[in-house]
């Protein structure tokens, strides 16, 4: 249900292609059977496993009335607690996230992993505060299974891009799903409309560039320390923009916005000279092409072309996406547990940094932390 909630969001707020919609069922079942945990002996090697790694040692554990019927574990601990954590070992909530990113780029979709998780950090793609949909559709808990659905298909936190890529890729291993390589046309595209930078020229070399690159296509890899698909596919854009627009790389044209270089007074040695005729050659070249427009263009639009999310405007809407996706649901939690958010959220501060707070006021807290909600 949560994949299928991303993927609609997807299809109708981002107009991605809705093949994506047919291909998360195969993605999805293929790994849920490839985990294991639908094995006959599963359930049983989860527990064998937590009593293990307990050592034998058994834990005085206070029960609630809800639960003492319930059977436990050698050490005390709930089975279904034991069942629950294994799950989220075997299949994390972020695969669905994975999986999504998955059936767009299987589809040829220009994706991001950044658009995925800025999305999901926003709400518009159904991820933290998706457990409250569910919880209407299957209720709170079943006598099946006691436990709550905001236990079972609440996110500790969103992942970042460069772990999705990579757990994306650990999933395509997994189940041996064959993929192209990465869109690197429909990206770049992208990435030049952003810019307000023509595309007609820059996407030619850019397939030139591409062609050039051994080996051509770039692949999703699970390597977490490898540069991200997204970082090539923006280098080669830059390299292409450079080759068009004649910009040499040395900051010539960027130290050059609006000033006559041959005005300068410090250019006195035959090395500046020479720097200075380069200079002119440059600006000759760059007429056809209007070079010092684009770098104009590029530093006016510099604040818009940067990633920046809705909720961070203004103190309302922080405040009304803090209540709606990061804390959903605890307005109707009981009292205990809303304290123990608010002790769980103290602990990110260190006792200095508590005390200082309360003697000079929260300015050396909210200049060292930024608020980055669940990772």
């Amino acid at each position: 249900m949560m994949i299928t909630f991303q993927c609609d969001a997807l299809v109708e707020k981002f107009n991605v292609t809705p093949l994506i919609i047919g291909l998360v069922g195969p993605i999805c079942l293929r790994l849920v059977a490839l985990s294991g945990v639908f094995d006959d002996g599963w359930a049983d090697k989860a527990v064998h496993d937590s009593e293990r790694r307990s050592q034998g040692e058994v834990r005085c554990v206070k029960r609630r009335n809800g639960d003492k019927g319930e059977p436990r574990s050698f050490d005390g601990k709930r089975l279904v607690t034991i069942w629950v954590n294994q799950l989220r070992k075997s299949l994390p909530l972020s695969s669905s996230l994975a999986i999504s990113f998955l059936a767009c780029h299987k589809a040829g979709a220009p994706i991001l992993p950044t658009d995925i998780v800025r999305w999901a950090r926003e709400g518009k793609v159904p991820y933290l505060s998706c457990f409250l949909r569910i919880q209407e559709k299957m209720g709170k808990r079943s006598a099946d299974c006691p436990v709550e659905a905001s236990v079972m298909f609440r996110p500790f936190e969103v992942v970042s891009a460069q772990r999705l890529e990579a757990r994306a890729a650990l999933i395509v291993d997994v189940i041996g799903l064959p993929l192209p390589p990465v869109n690197l046309y429909g990206i770049a595209s992208n990435y030049l409309k952003r810019l307000c930078i023509s595309e007609e020229k820059v996407l030619d070399l850019v397939s030139l560039i591409r062609s050039w690159s051994m080996p051509s296509g770039l692949y999703l890899s699970k390597n977490e320390l490898r540069l991200p698909t997204r970082v090539c596919v923006m280098s080669i854009v830059i390299v292409a923009v450079r080759m068009i627009y004649n910009i040499n790389g040395f900051g010539v044209w960027e130290r050059s916005l609006g000033v006559d270089i041959c005005n300068e007074a410090d250019v006195v040695s035959d090395e500046n000279d020479e720097e200075v005729s380069e200079t002119k050659t440059v600006a000759e070249a760059s007429e056809e092409f209007d070079t010092e427009e684009l770098l104009k263009n590029l530093e006016a639009n510099y604040d818009v072309a940067a990633e920046s999310v809705e909720y961070e405007k203004d103190l309302l809407s922080y405040l009304s996406h803090g209540k709606n996706e990061v804390f959903a649901g605890l307005v109707e939690a009981a009292a205990d547990d809303t304290y123990r958010t608010v002790d769980s959220l103290w602990k990110g501060y260190t006792k200095d940094e508590v005390k200082s707070c309360i003697l000079y006021g929260t300015e050396k807290i909210s200049s060292k932390f930024e608020y980055k909600p669940f990772g």
